[in-house]
C-alpha cells in the first residue's frame, strides 16, 4: 500500500520523522507532499501513528476515485513528559526536509498558522484559506449523517472549538449544537487510542466523526481502539472521508487540473459518498469505519464493497 521513503528517529533531540509513499501507483500526476504533526511516545508508537495518517491518505484516493500522487511527512512536535518541540526547531527541521529531498509540501489544516508562515516550501493557493476545504468536507459529512438517519433534527458535539461562523448554517440545516454527546455524533479533533476509545465509550455517542490526520491508533494486526468502539456499536467516520477537501486543493493547485469551483463541486460529493457508506451500514450492520478500510484496502486484500464512478463536468469521482 504504501512505502516508508525515509526516517529519522532521535527523539533526544527532539528530531522524529516519516515519510511515506503509496506503492504501486500509476499516475501521471506530479507529487504533493502532506505535512502533518504527531506525537512521539515511544519510536514504535511513533511508527504506527505515521503510518496512521498514511494510511488515512491513501483512504481519500481509494474512496475518492482521484489518483493523489501523494508522500505522507509526519514530523513528531510533542514528546509528552519531555515536552514539545520548540517551534523554530520544528520549522528548521521541515525546512531542512524540504530543502534536501526538494519537497513542495500542502500543511494539514490542523497545523497552526504561525508555524505554516515560517515555512518556506509551502504549495497551496493564495486566494483560498487552508481551512475552508476541510470545513466544507466536514459539514457535508455531517448532513449526509443526517440524512441516512432520516433525522428531523441532529445532534452534534464538538470537543474542540470550532468556527462559529457555522453557528447559522447548522441552524438552517437543523443541525442542533449540544455540550454532551450521549446519543448524539461526537465530532473529535483527538487521536483515539485505547484510553480515549474508552473515554468515548462513556460519553455514549452515536457515532464520531474524526478530523485528526491519524484519526485511531490501529496496527494490521491490532486493531484494539477501534475494537472498542465496535464492540459498544459506535460508528467511526474517519479523516480519510472528512479531510479530503485539503488533498483536492493542493492537487490540483500543483497539477493545474480544473478551475477552483470545479474542485470545491468535487469537495461537495464528499456527501454522497457518506450516504452510499451509510447505506452499507445499515444495511451490513457493519461499523462504518470498518467498510472504509476495507474499500482502502482493495487493491492488496479482497473487498466486499464497491463506490460507483459518477461524472461531474468533465471531473469524475467515486460515491
Amino acid at each position: 500500500m504504501f512505502d516508508i521513503l525515509y526516517s529519522h528517529i532521535e527523539p533526544e533531540y527532539k528530531k522524529c520523522y516519516y515519510a511515506y509513499k503509496q506503492s504501486n501507483l500509476k499516475t501521471d500526476r506530479k507529487t504533493i507532499v502532506h505535512l502533518s504533526f504527531a506525537e512521539f511516545i515511544d519510536k514504535e508508537d511513533f511508527k504506527i501513528r505515521s503510518r496512521n495518517i498514511a494510511f488515512n491518505d491513501y483512504t481519500k484516493r481509494m474512496t475518492s476515485g482521484q489518483p493523489f500522487n501523494v508522500i505522507t511527512l509526519v514530523v513528531a512536535n510533542d514528546f509528552g513528559s519531555n515536552g514539545k518541540a520548540i517551534e523554530k526547531n520544528l520549522v528548521h527541521l521541515v525546512n531542512s526536509l524540504t530543502k534536501l529531498y526538494n519537497l513542495k509540501i500542502y500543511p494539514s489544516s490542523s497545523i497552526p498558522e504561525n508555524i505554516v508562515k515560517k515555512l518556506k516550501e509551502v504549495c497551496w493557493p493564495e486566494d483560498i484559506d487552508r481551512y475552508e476545504p476541510d470545513y466544507m468536507g466536514l459539514l457535508h459529512t455531517i448532513l449526509a449523517t443526517k440524512k441516512s438517519f432520516g433525522r428531523n433534527l441532529l445532534s452534534v458535539c464538538f470537543d474542540y472549538d470550532y468556527d462559529d461562523s457555522f453557528n447559522q448554517f447548522f441552524k438552517y440545516y437543523h443541525i442542533d449544537i449540544v455540550d454532551d454527546p450521549k446519543e448524539a455524533v461526537l465530532v473529535t479533533d483527538k487521536f483515539i487510542d485505547e484510553n480515549r476509545a474508552s473515554e468515548i465509550v462513556g460519553l455514549q455517542p452515536n457515532v464520531v466523526i474524526s478530523v485528526d490526520d491519524g484519526c485511531i491508533w490501529e496496527t494490521p494486526i491490532n486493531d484494539a481502539p477501534m475494537g472498542i468502539l465496535r464492540k459498544n456499536n459506535i460508528d467511526l467516520i474517519s479523516s480519510g472521508i472528512t479531510k479530503l477537501g485539503i488533498t483536492l486543493v493542493a492537487d490540483n493547485h500543483i497539477n493545474n487540473l480544473r478551475t477552483v469551483e470545479q474542485t470545491f463541486k468535487l469537495i461537495e460529493t464528499t456527501g454522497e459518498r457518506v450516504e452510499s457508506i451509510w447505506k452499507m451500514v445499515l444495511e451490513k450492520r457493519i461499523n462504518f469505519n470498518d467498510i472504509v478500510s476495507e474499500i482502502t484496502k482493495a487493491e492488496v486484500s479482497s473487498n466486499r464493497f464497491k463506490l460507483e464512478v459518477h461524472d461531474i463536468g468533465v471531473n469524475t469521482y467515486k460515491a
